[in-house]
């Protein structure tokens, strides 16, 4: 739903990632700070405000073209 939304990112491999979130209408992208190799971990807190579908992308050079991207797609705010 849309809000307050936070990805929790543990990184098992061996190079540093981070993720780029760009959305709909608008929406400002916001980019992770980078997470580092071999269990390095970071909390990335976005509000999304609206309902669409957002891209994820990491941006370290070469990550996207392996694969390194992803599709959200956020809902009307859940009611109360």
């Amino acid at each position: 739903h849309a809000g307050r939304v936070v990805f929790n990112m543990t990184n098992f491999g061996e190079d540093k990632h981070n993720v780029r979130l760009s959305g709909p209408h608008g929406y400002r992208s916001s980019v992770s700070p980078e997470v580092e190799p071999f269990g390095g971990k970071v909390r990335f807190r976005v509000n999304l405000r609206r309902a669409g579908t957002y891209r994820l992308v990491c941006l370290e050079p070469g990550h996207a073209a392996k694969g390194m991207k992803a599709t959200l797609r956020v809902v009307r705010r859940h009611p109360r």
